[in-house]
């Protein structure tokens, strides 16, 4: 294809590099012109123990190991989604949350005088239809006003000064939830912190939304849908959402973070994962 081995064998040193000096592991593949030319794993599947210490031992990442793709999720699935149903004349960029999941997206809301708002809360009919607003641009674009994450999985959250705190009741805990409930009790109850287009703040919440909306329109999970749509077409047959219940096993998967998803003992929840096995936090 063309291709000087030179720079491929100097990017292998550096990366091998980076592991032999903490980086915990890697995958490289190279594609030209519609031909996979080069591909390349380096590191271990779990290079940390629970209490940050470095493992010599243990197996071998491949060319086949999943690795949690985390918020790029955002752009490789629900974006490609989204630009999909809009070349379909499905939705359009201006079409409303609540003309596709319903007015209890707004209607709803809770009452929470964000501290943000610095004694000048515009009140909560003015932040339902303020939400009532909100379109599938704005959520693209983190415009939609929302926090950054309702912590809906966290039973002690400070929401007001949106600090994480182990001493104050999360207004927006959602008790054994699921995707169903993270919607009815959790998004459609979450307040906005400034009117949608008036300013940017990044918010999963956003993308959450988008996700449902992609759901409710095609009819399909989102995962299924993307499956079909793109994945299995383009033989993508190692990308999933909840790897664990679609064929895959702990030991296909990297660790990504020590001790679970607990930011290395810093966030504690019910439910939370403290083992940083591989499969770690995927």
């Amino acid at each position: 294809m063309g291709i000087d081995k030179k720079p491929l064998e100097l990017i292998d040193r550096i990366i091998q590099s980076d592991i032999d000096n903490g980086f915990t592991s890697a995958q490289l593949a190279i594609i030209k012109d519609g031909r996979l030319v080069y591909q390349n794993a380096w590191g271990l599947e779990n290079s940390y123990d629970q209490n940050g210490n470095r493992l010599r031992k243990g197996t071998a990442v491949t060319n086949e190991t999943l690795y949690d793709l985390a918020s790029n999720t955002k752009m490789y699935s629900i974006a490609y989604a989204i630009q999909y149903l809009i070349d379909k004349d499905e939705i359009t960029l201006d079409t409303k949350v609540v003309d596709i999941l319903g007015d209890e997206f707004a209607d709803e809301t809770l009452e929470v005088d964000f501290a943000s708002f610095e004694g000048n809360y515009p009140g909560l009919d003015t932040i339902k239809e303020w939400k009532r607003s909100i379109t599938v641009k704005d959520l693209l674009m983190h415009q939609a006003g929302f926090p950054d994450s309702g912590h809906y999985h966290n039973d002690k959250y400070d929401t007001i000064n949106q600090k994480l705190t182990f001493d104050v009741d999360n207004e927006l805990y959602v008790k054994n939830a699921n995707k169903e409930k993270v919607y009815s009790e959790g998004i459609c109850r979450t307040p906005l912190m400034n009117e949608p287009r008036t300013a940017t703040r990044y918010s999963d919440i956003d993308y959450m939304l988008l996700g449902l909306m992609v759901e409710k329109v095609t009819g399909k999970d989102l995962n299924t849908f993307l499956k079909e749509t793109f994945w299995n077409p383009m033989g993508l047959d190692h990308i999933t959402y909840n790897p664990l219940d679609n064929g895959f096993t702990k030991d296909d998967c990297a660790a990504t973070e020590l001790r679970g998803n607990t930011r290395d003992g810093i966030v504690d929840f019910p439910g939370v994962r403290t083992k940083n096995y591989s499969g770690g936090s995927s």
